[in-house]
């Protein structure tokens, strides 16, 4: 595509970007400017999706977007930008690894921003200006002037009036379409603009999948001398660890996973919060410790069969941990029910074992680490497309209210939730009918529908406000979330 036609095809997707989100929330019009953008990345650049890794990314923005349509929830919003952003970071030499993609569009970011200080080519004996040139040479003078002069009417009132008299001459154009057509077209050129290649994909292309032993010359020591000393080391290293943690998973089977009755709230905390977050770090801490064992030449060592198995000994065995930790969670949760944190150390223990599966291929497969870490971040993406599709506002406030005869309720939590959790806080509002109790935690809470009344206020002035939102949106901000908890809310009378 020619540099004049590249250029007014970003124009033209930062005045649609513009004219999508205007006073807008993401919905419908998510598709509408990004499914043109992904076709036209794909009609272009089909020798980039001969590689499996970008489908996988491709597959995961088209999720995510249905993902936010169909719960509008924070999760699914930043799910779908890490999609997104993995997507840019995308090259014509293959990436196999996604976790790269994290790095190569941060690489391809700053390329970006100095992309109109970048040296040009020119056939043209007279040295006349192109448009290209032009254009380069006028966009990024223009943004630096338009980011001063939005901080310059912050800073200064009466320059702030003036531009507001401005701007009353042109209603439709104000600082707000400005930076959607800005970032529109940022957008557009971040997806679009492909490179053949970069230090992240030259890096990935040598990267190998099984580990080769290296041999190194010999000098005054026999070759073995050092590899037996590091076998013996490693073994008396392994054997005590896995007996170690042998006595740490009978305490917590005991203890923990057939019945477990705290003394206090203080002993579920600790249990909890500090021995769960130190049994995490310890996991982790033991797949480092197995990744550096076998990361070299021990895997090739002759005699090396008991230590495999000790090593592979020593990951079933945090696997166990990892189901122990579970239990924890599981018990915290009936006595004090469900919460984000909670939510998010069982996906975070989901992953672990995960990874704790793929250390034992790498000592049985002898698979090198980059292959592990392309196995494992390809799983997590899979894993928060998944958890994307749950609106866990709603099923953590319905979860709750619905043992709150058997555990204990925070009001202050679930009256924070987002609007998508009104339908089932109308359902109980009554039982809400009580005073406030104030917590720093929620100030913000407060400063908004005031410290004093019941719950219940609070949750009547939430429903209002969101009837009154919807009224101004627009059906491009149409999502299905929403929909549900407007036709609620009517019902009741709202």
């Amino acid at each position: 595509m020619k540099k004049v036609a590249f250029a007014a095809l970003c124009a033209a997707f930062g005045i649609m970007h513009t004219l999508l989100f205007y006073q807008q929330q993401w919905g419908i019009n998510l598709f509408i400017f990004e499914t043109p953008l992904f076709l036209l990345l794909y009609l272009y650049n089909k020798p980039l999706f001969s590689n499996r890794t970008p489908l996988l990314l491709l597959a995961g923005c088209f999720s995510s977007m249905l993902a936010v349509l169909i719960t509008h929830s924070s999760l699914s919003c930043v799910v779908h930008t890490l999609f997104f952003v993995l997507l840019g970071g995308a090259t014509l030499q293959p990436i196999n690894n996604p976790a790269a993609y994290f790095v190569s569009a941060f690489e391809k970011i700053p390329q970006l921003l100095l992309l109109p200080f970048s040296k040009q080519k020119t056939t043209a004996p007279d040295k006349n200006y192109h448009t290209t040139f032009v254009l380069r040479a006028t966009i990024v003078p223009l943004l630096i002037i338009i980011v001063f002069i939005y901080f310059y009417s912050l800073a200064v009132p009466r320059f702030g009036k003036l531009l507001d008299d401005f701007f009353q001459i042109f209603p439709q154009l104000n600082l707000t379409t400005i930076w959607l057509f800005i970032s529109g077209s940022a957008l557009a050129i971040f997806i679009l603009r492909i490179p053949k290649s970069n230090t992240t994909s030259n890096f990935d292309a040598v990267q190998p999948n099984t580990l080769q032993r290296t041999r190194s010359p010999r000098r005054f020591k026999p070759l073995t001398l050092g590899l037996k000393k590091e076998h013996l080391s490693v073994l008396i290293l392994l054997a005590g660890l896995n007996i170690l943690i042998a006595i740490i998973n009978c305490l917590d089977i005991a203890s923990y996973w057939f019945s477990y009755d705290p003394l206090s709230y203080e002993d579920m905390k600790v249990l909890v919060h500090e021995g769960t977050y130190l049994l995490i770090f310890c996991i982790m801490l033991s797949v480092g410790v197995v990744l550096y064992a076998f990361r070299r030449n021990l895997n090739f060592y002759p005699g090396n069969k008991t230590l495999r198995y000790l090593g592979i000994a020593w990951m079933v065995q945090n696997g166990i941990m990892v189901l122990s930790v579970a239990w924890r969670n599981y018990w915290y949760i009936q006595s004090y029910n469900l919460a984000y944190k909670r939510i998010a150390v069982l996906v975070f223990l989901a992953a672990t074992l995960f990874g704790i599966v793929t250390v034992i291929l790498k000592i049985q497969q002898r698979k090198t680490g980059y292959r592990l870490l392309t196995l494992n971040s390809s799983f997590v993406l899979l894993l928060l497309a998944a958890v994307s599709f749950v609106n866990w506002d709603l099923l953590i406030t319905r979860y709750n209210l619905k043992h709150k005869d058997i555990a204990y309720i925070h009001k202050n939590y679930l009256v924070d939730m987002s609007n998508a959790a009104l339908p089932v806080l109308v359902e109980y509002q009554d039982y809400f009918d009580t005073p406030i109790e104030k917590q720093m935690n929620y100030n913000h809470l407060y400063r908004k529908y005031g410290d004093s009344g019941t719950y219940k206020r609070i949750i009547v002035a939430k429903a209002k406000e969101f009837i009154t939102q919807q009224e101004k949106r627009h059906w491009l901000s149409y999502n299905l979330s929403d929909a549900k908890t407007i036709e609620h809310l009517r019902l009741k009378g709202y």
